[in-house]
């Protein structure tokens, strides 16, 4: 089977999932019905009305997905009998999910006809159908349910052995659902203990939380102890809070995965902190946590989807491969996966049960569950797919670029090399030619009329050793021969370098604000080779016999202090450089053509102004033309 028809495979399998695990609401929302009467609910919020009181109240129809706010409040359940045959039977009550705490039920008295017949149950007393009177009776029968969690019930009114039938069935299913979990967490378990990842201790936080959840609001936990029992109102909205919050941490890795941490994926953060803190709130008040919770997981997944689906339109280029598309996909369903709730999860699971034959509707709901946690292990496959492929493409590229890299060492040895030979081929003869030429010189008279022609000669092989001299500076620079070395050392040092390497009388310096004592802490054979580049070029191109200012200013304010360096020279019109390109390799000007020179120097000088941080800026006020840099001080 190849990879195309695998990827059908399951995307068809996901798509199945999404299709069944759409939320089902139309049965939950009925009223409830019983076989054998009608049930009505009325909420106490005073808690303290007496039954008289309470037979006058007015009571609407039960809907179990309407969540009873039981921490501050009495929920009562009147049950009005309907006669369905002669045959007198005994009825038995059961409310579903366990997490009620305390159920009083007021029969009508068989010795005074105005009377009630109250029996009180607590928790211990919840795992077995309560006995609800005779189906003889024609008086409405009360119910008191107490508890400490706010909660959807499930108040079932039938025989006694059709109570069991149905509590065993719903029993077995939970168990197998939690089989399943169990097996899925020591699966991700293993793989965690194997090679560490968040990933995996976030999906295994999920099973064992959803887990604990299924147990929690039903009663196999009386199979364990009956300290589990009292506390199942306590481990039911933790293990309900850290299933969804481990849910999100699972679906927001896979995004960050797949995006490469983009910016919509981050704004969906706030929700994973947003869940941290309600699953850190349910230690403290259970009842508010799963209030935040069920409105923060309505909101946040349709906010996350609008999310997902604009980062991927801003990072189409990480959605070209099947195994990348296949997990947006996964993203999209998994966020608008129905997870269960305080809510109205037995009365799906009681209809599906309550006949003999399941039709295919229930036989999809009981499914659904099995689907999702086969979506959950298909992205989790999928993320270690995409993450395999994702090393592997690194690899390859790492690869590649090592291969590069030993090219363009081999390409630049070679060319070392070739400019360490051209130099010293171009230098010997060039020593000669000046060599030859200091003989001619020495030769001649000041006022013979060749020594002008000598002395031109002359300037231009000094020109052409000038020229030879920065194409070997920039490949050493190029290459990392002159490495950039930060030391500390006094302004006048730098001076001194500076006016012996231009002794030119044309340029004068100015120091302003300090003395040759101010210690600097930069490169100064960065600096020095800056400031030669530009005074070469400032004597080169200036107006003939005009100054040149060479100009050292110390600056300091309460953020910083800093040495302005600049270099000025006036020019002509035509001798104007260009202010966007001066600083290009190569480039020179019309005018600047007409003398010898490779247009290397100011680019070789912003490129080390660069290097230390800095640079050089240029100004243009009429025919004064200044470069200037900084460095800190």
């Amino acid at each position: 089977m190849n990879q195309w028809n695998l990827s059908k495979i399951i995307c068809s399998a996901v798509t199945t999932a999404w299709l069944l695990c759409a939320p089902v609401q139309t049965n939950a929302a009925q009223s409830a019905h019983s076989p054998w009467g009608n049930l009505e609910v009325m909420v106490d919020a005073t808690r303290n009305k007496n039954l008289e009181e309470v037979t006058q109240s007015t009571f609407m129809p039960f809907d179990a997905s309407q969540k009873f706010p039981f921490s501050q409040s009495v929920v009562w359940l009147r049950f009005t009998p309907e006669i369905k045959n002669s045959t007198e039977q005994d009825l038995y009550l059961k409310i579903l999910p366990a997490l009620v705490t305390e159920v009083a039920v007021y029969l009508p008295s068989t010795k005074n006809a105005s009377g009630w017949d109250m029996q009180s149950y607590k928790l211990s007393n919840l795992t077995a159908p309560i006995p609800f009177g005779s189906t003889a009776l024609e008086q409405d029968i009360y119910v008191r349910v107490i508890s400490s969690l706010d909660a959807r019930i499930l108040p079932i009114v039938d025989l006694k052995e059709n109570i069991n039938l149905l509590q065993r069935r719903s029993e077995a299913y939970i168990v197998c659902i939690v089989t399943i979990l169990s097996v899925a967490a020591l699966l991700t378990l293993a793989r965690f203990v194997i090679g560490f990842n968040f990933f995996s201790l976030a999906l295994f936080s999920f099973f064992i939380c959803i887990a604990i959840a299924c147990l929690s609001t039903s009663e196999l936990l009386s199979l364990f102890s009956d300290w589990r029992i009292d506390h199942a109102t306590e481990m039911f909205p933790i293990a309900l809070t850290g299933s969804i919050f481990s849910f999100f941490a699972v679906w927001l890795m896979l995004a960050n995965n797949l995006f490469n941490g983009g910016r919509w994926i981050k704004a969906s953060s706030i929700f994973f902190l947003i869940f941290g803190l309600i699953f850190i709130g349910s230690f403290f008040d259970a009842n508010k946590a799963i209030t935040a919770l069920e409105i923060a997981r309505i909101n946040s997944a349709w906010i996350c989807v609008v999310l997902l689906v604009l980062q991927a339109i801003q990072s189409r280029h990480l959605l070209e491969k099947k195994s990348e598309k296949l997990i947006f996909f996964f993203l999209v369903v998994i966020a608008i996966l129905p997870l269960p709730s305080a809510g109205n999860f037995y009365k799906p699971i009681i209809d599906a049960f309550k006949g003999d034959d399941l039709n295919q509707a229930d036989l999809l709901f009981l499914l659904r569950p099995l689907l999702s946690l086969m979506l959950l292990s298909l992205a989790a496959w999928s993320f270690e797919k995409l993450r395999s492929e994702r090393i592997s493409s690194l690899k390859s590229e790492l690869n590649q670029t090592k291969t590069n890299l030993e090219s363009e060492s081999s390409r630049l040895d070679l060319q070392k090399k070739f400019t360490a030979m051209l130099t010293h081929e171009l230098k010997n003869p060039l020593m000669a030619s000046q060599m030859a030429l200091g003989s001619i010189r020495d030769r001649l008279h000041e006022e013979d009329p060749s020594i002008h022609r000598v002395n031109s000669i002359g300037h231009s092989l000094q020109e052409i050793d000038t020229i030879i001299e920065r194409c070997a500076e920039i490949d050493k620079y190029e290459q990392g021969y002159i490495p950039l070395v930060i030391e500390k050392f006094p302004l006048g040092d730098l001076v001194c370098i500076v006016k012996a390497s231009h002794p030119s009388e044309r340029i004068y310096s100015i120091v302003r604000g300090t003395d040759d004592d101010l210690m600097l802490r930069s490169d100064i054979y960065y600096i020095k080779s800056i400031l030669n580049n530009l005074l070469t070029n400032a004597l080169k191109y200036s107006v003939a016999e005009s100054l040149v200012e060479l100009k050292l200013e110390y600056k300091h304010n309460t953020f910083k202090s800093e040495l302005c360096l600049s270099v000025s020279n006036e020019v002509t019109d035509e001798t104007k450089p260009d202010a966007i390109r001066v600083f290009e390799r190569y480039y020179r000007s019309e005018s600047a053509k007409q003398q010898s020179g490779a247009g290397l120097g100011l680019w070789l000088a912003q490129s080390m102004a660069h290097a230390l941080g800095s640079h050089i800026h240029l100004r243009i006020d009429g025919s004064c033309v200044r470069f200037e840099f900084s460095i800190p001080a």
